[in-house]
């Protein structure tokens, strides 16, 4: 699912529909990175300050676009995203060989992200620590020449989920 606002050269990113973000943390890093983007030029990694997120850091995530063959690097992982996922991602290579779908799936949505230059919103269910949770997650790009992406930025929550009998 796109969203933006915004001309990224020839590249259109079709408008915003707020009521698809639901949850409000990811909302708040989707509407940060609009603030720091141009109508010509993505914005870069020296646009988002760590001192700006605040809290939302903590749900927050950047990842390297790496060349030559494509893969990704997890930079960052935010704290409250390593106490999720039971483990510390920074650090974790992901290439389109990478055996599982969840991986393979992975990889192919942040390579969306890097050839059409726009921002990504999905839900999705994965294992976060010994059970499956819904989460949503917006995957916006960084550029440090305004054009070419080489880096990833975006947030991720996990859905509330009702205690078991209540719906």
């Amino acid at each position: 699912m796109w969203l933006g606002t915004y001309v990224f050269s020839e590249t259109q990113v079709p408008p915003l529909n707020e009521p698809k973000l639901k949850n409000p943390d990811v909302r708040q890093v989707y509407e940060y990175w609009l603030s720091k983007a141009s109508h010509e030029r993505l914005p870069s990694r020296a646009d988002i300050r760590p001192h700006e997120l605040k809290q939302l850091a903590a749900r927050a995530f950047l990842i390297d676009v790496l060349r030559k063959p494509l893969h990704f690097k997890v930079r960052f992982f935010g704290s409250r995203l390593v106490d999720w996922a039971g483990r510390d991602l920074t650090g974790l290579v992901i290439r389109e060989a990478d055996n599982g779908v969840p991986w393979r799936q992975l990889f192919h949505e942040y390579r969306s992200v890097v050839e059409t230059r726009q921002p990504r919103h999905d839900e999705h269910s994965a294992g976060w620590g010994k059970e499956y949770q819904r989460y949503e997650r917006i995957v916006l790009p960084l550029s440090s020449d305004g054009q070419t992406v080489d880096m990833l930025f975006g947030a991720l929550d996990l859905h509330a989920t009702p205690p078991l009998g209540t719906g």
